[in-house]
């Protein structure tokens, strides 16, 4: 389990690769271009949402999208007071699903095995993507994930969590990238790492609404960030679209009250959905 869930200081996303001058530099160059012409991609559209006075972003994916030609760019803000008050629901943009099949994901795990959805059956299956240099939301979405894994106990057993890879530029295991040492889910017996082929990788992307980008000078990945939570059937239950704070150098955070409050949010949606309280 991750030592450092009940922390009370604002949680900051680690730049592993990056300086804030070049994410800053990154953010002002304008719209990115995605280097591989075979894989069609859109940008996220950024969504800026005014709460309280204080201005937060969420990066909203294109639903059911990933469309040739879509621009915009991520909008960088002053480092912001977030107000401590957020209810859970517009923490983790939470849309409750008409429940449906999950697409399937043909990736692989770090030691390179197949990977099927179709062996968790009678779990719940939490979906989250992080770029591989853990340069986006990972450090702030991996603390709520572990808030969540903390808080729901024994049924831990009965709930995998997944974290796909985002980043067309790494998608290797070997070195194990950013997002799986610097993100603290290692420390999560039931935390799963995928990854793939490029062309493997798309697929999921695409079935999964996640729009990814590249700037060609920084190599900054940007990409869309929902997370999707399977009930025990195997089907969609839950859509979530994590709201977050960042920086005018690109930086996500989010105050450290904020962030359990999400992760009890996110167990007790998915204890409800294994018949229990969390």
């Amino acid at each position: 389990m991750a030592s450092d869930v009940d922390t009370d200081v604002d949680v900051v996303a680690s730049d592993g690769r990056l300086t804030d001058a070049d994410r800053a530099a990154a953010l002002s160059a304008g719209a990115p271009r995605v280097p591989r012409r075979a894989v069609a991609w859109g940008l996220a559209v950024a969504a800026v949402l005014a709460l309280g006075g204080t201005v937060l972003e969420r990066v909203v994916s294109n639903a059911g999208l990933n469309p040739k030609g879509t621009t915009s760019t991520t909008l960088p803000v002053r480092p912001p007071s977030v107000p401590t008050s957020l209810g859970v629901d517009t923490l983790l943009g939470l849309d409750r699903l008409a429940p449906r099949a999950a697409p399937p994901i043909g990736l692989s795990t770090l030691s390179g095995r197949p990977f099927s959805l179709r062996a968790l059956r009678g779990r719940v299956v939490v979906i989250s993507f992080f770029d591989a240099s853990c340069t986006d939301q990972c450090a702030v979405l991996a603390r709520e994930l572990a808030v969540a894994d903390a808080r729901l106990g024994p049924l831990r057993a009965r709930v995998v969590l997944l974290t796909v890879n985002t980043d067309p530029r790494e998608v290797s295991t070997r070195p194990r990238p950013l997002a799986v040492t610097a993100s603290g889910l290692a420390a999560e017996a039931n935390w799963t790492y995928l990854t793939g082929p490029l062309r493997d990788l798309d697929a999921v992307w695409h079935a999964y609404d996640v729009s990814i980008d590249v700037y060609p000078s920084t190599g900054l990945v940007i990409h869309t960030d929902p997370m999707w939570v399977l009930a025990p059937d195997g089907r969609l239950a839950l859509r979530l679209t994590p709201l977050f704070a960042q920086t005018r150098s690109g930086v996500y955070t989010l105050p450290g009250v904020l962030v359990r409050r999400a992760g009890a949010g996110l167990a007790h949606e998915v204890a409800a959905l294994l018949g229990r309280r969390s």
